[in-house]
């Protein structure tokens, strides 16, 4: 009987071994098959004829053992009638099949952004080889060619810097938002009722010395990839840009800001460059209209801010009544910021923040009686803000003498 056992036993041993190695074998002749790509440029010429860039990984590069001087990704450009077409017309240079389940990123131009982004997103969405947590982006003064040739610090290529930046800045920064085109196809089918924001790329420095090796020769690389906030879209056509501390208000007015956001403050008795620090913990935004007697709309937005002090160069401590008065500072400033985003909005008659949605979602047969007059009823609508700031924390900050 033991006999039996321990040959079953070096049987089933040797078919795990012969496994290990025909998988692995397998595994690597199918990706000698495959050229992955990382990211996924687009571009479109006024002949509407579209400028294709993929980059493609360098796994040799990629290893542990690999030496600096091997590029992690190698771009190749090529144009066509249709995204597809072009994609196809690479095979003429590359000796692998392009694999786009891995892709990371997708960077459209600013021109092309400007003219509509449906017929982009439509093929995202039907090319069943795309994978659907593709991040989407735009880019501003520069073409997603230049992006995608960028040598990057850390990062063996600029795909990767990217996609861990926008991760980084929508935990901890607050001012854009992770986009993806499964979303921005159903922003794309409501564009009636709701418009969309998409996060914004731009090069800060010389974009000529960023595709060289230049980039990542010194301590502080002279060209460098900035996700500059949130670009808003009328429909499927880009209208403009947010800043930073825009595009923290308009996630806080969406509901959409995460727990780790760091918002600024002038000091209580306005000293001169002077700020106090706050994290927020947590917001809570609601929007109210009511249709007033002249059948004019008036909003009310009533926000809740939640945060914590995590750092102070003010004269004034936060010892009672003075955290008051740091509270409604904060509130005072947040306040303006919304009312400033409001009135760019109203400016552009650009629906971006969500008033058309928030009246469809709570009243949708009144939102029927106004959808087809809204490009004239939103721009000249009254919104009213209120914003509560409740300060839970401060941390040593109270030790601050007066």
């Amino acid at each position: 009987m033991k006999k039996l056992n321990w040959h079953l036993v070096l049987f089933y041993s040797f078919l795990t071994i012969l496994s290990f190695f025909i998988g692995r074998n397998v595994e690597n002749s199918t990706l000698n098959n495959f050229s992955m790509v990382s990211a996924v440029g687009i571009d479109q010429d006024e002949e509407n004829i579209y400028h294709i860039t993929l980059q493609f990984l360098n796994p040799p590069a990629l290893q542990r053992n690999a030496t600096g001087d091997q590029l992690g990704a190698i771009v190749y450009e090529e144009r066509g009638r249709t995204i597809s077409e072009a994609i196809r017309k690479l095979s003429k240079r590359i000796s692998r099949s392009v694999f786009l389940d891995n892709t990371d990123i997708i960077v459209v131009s600013e021109e092309l952004a400007r003219k509509g982004i449906t017929e982009v997103v439509d093929f995202l969405i039907l090319e069943p080889n795309i994978s659907a947590n593709l991040k989407f982006f735009v880019t501003k003064d520069v073409k997603p060619s230049v992006v995608l040739q960028m040598f990057t610090p850390v990062h063996k290529f600029s795909a990767s810097r990217i996609k861990e930046t926008i991760e980084n800045i929508e935990a901890n920064y607050g001012s854009a938002k992770i986009l993806y085109p499964n979303k921005i196809k159903n922003y794309l089918m409501n564009k009636v009722v709701v418009n969309t924001s998409i996060p914004y790329l731009i090069i800060q420095g010389d974009p000529s010395k960023g595709v060289t090796k230049e980039n990542i020769s010194a301590y502080s690389s002279p060209s460098q990839i900035i996700i500059g906030g949130m670009g808003f879209f009328n429909g499927d056509k880009l209208i403009d840009f947010l800043d930073d501390e825009e595009g923290k208000t308009l996630l806080i007015l969406e509901g959409d800001l995460l727990k780790k956001t760091i918002w600024e403050a002038t000091c209580p008795k306005d000293e001169k460059n002077k700020f106090a620090a706050m994290n927020i913990t947590d917001t809570h935004t609601k929007l109210h209209f009511k249709q007033q007697e002249n059948h004019t709309l008036a909003f009310t937005i009533n926000s809740k801010v939640v945060g914590e002090i995590y750092e102070s160069n003010c004269n004034v401590n936060f010892e009672h009544p003075n955290k008051d008065k740091y509270e409604e500072q904060f509130e005072n400033e947040i306040k303006q910021s919304m009312k400033d985003l409001i009135e760019k909005s109203q400016e552009y008659n650009t629906d971006f923040i969500g008033f058309a949605k928030n009246i469809y979602m709570t009243k949708p047969s009144q939102w029927h009686n106004l959808k087809n007059d809204w490009n004239s009823i939103f721009p000249n609508m009254t919104v009213d803000v209120n914003v509560e700031v409740n300060i839970t924390d401060t941390g040593e900050s109270t030790q601050i003498p007066k």
